[in-house]
């Protein structure tokens, strides 16, 4: 089936789009991992790689320790690009069968590299450098965010405490008091008990005129 020009550039046009916003949905993969503790290490050409290394715990000596953390955060990595990998591919599908009737054309391959790469190094690599600064705000937002809704459950759990659980604590004690006057009776019943039987012991009058006692 043939395709017009235009039609063919709108399809390069589009397939950019989409490859530049994959590159912003790259972008919060980046922060996500540096929230989890994954650092971006520049080096000398200018390019960056993710170190695991980098946020090793300081205070944890031990090796075993050191490779559970760097395993862990490589499975992070590989999980996350696996990840992004199945989203560009039904994002690729998804625009050939609403752009091209699910034909299947390389340029939109190439659109989408050209503007996920141009973001990357573009507008990527700025919000790389303010990457710390980002963390560091989603970090306070969410803060900020959990104290606002648990502000209520907190106001909420306090006029319940103050209404209801004073009662409750009141009740228990009451039920702990007569508890405990319960045992008490009991245990000075027995002991008058056992006083008046004479603690079982008997007394019996020996030849010589003594009393011995004896158990019952």
């Amino acid at each position: 089936m043939e395709i017009s020009q235009r039609l063919l550039g709108m399809l390069f046009v589009w397939a950019t789009v989409l490859g530049f916003s994959l590159g912003g949905v790259y972008d919060v993969l980046r922060i996500t991992r540096i929230l989890c503790g994954v650092h971006y290490v520049k080096r000398f050409s200018g390019k960056e790689k993710h170190s695991a290394e980098a946020q090793a715990p300081p205070n944890a000596p031990p090796t075993w320790r050191r490779r559970i953390f760097h395993v862990q955060q490589k499975l992070l990595i590989f999980v996350g690009d696996v990840l992004f990998g199945v989203v560009c591919g039904i994002a690729l599908i998804l625009l050939l069968y609403y752009a091209n009737d699910g034909q299947f054309r390389s340029l939109a391959v190439f659109g989408m590299a050209c503007g996920f790469f141009f973001y990357y190094h573009t507008l990527g690599r700025l919000v790389m450098l303010f990457s710390e600064a980002i963390v560091l705000a989603v970090r306070r937002l969410v803060r900020w965010t959990v104290r606002l809704v648990l502000l209520p459950l907190r106001a909420f759990s306090r006029l319940l405490y103050r209404t209801v659980g004073r009662r409750i604590a009141l009740l228990v004690k009451r039920i702990r008091y007569r508890r405990n006057v319960r045992y008490t009776d009991q245990t000075v019943e027995s002991y008058v008990r056992l006083a008046s039987q004479g603690f079982g012991l008997t007394l019996n009058l020996t030849e010589d005129g003594r009393f011995e006692n004896k158990p019952q």
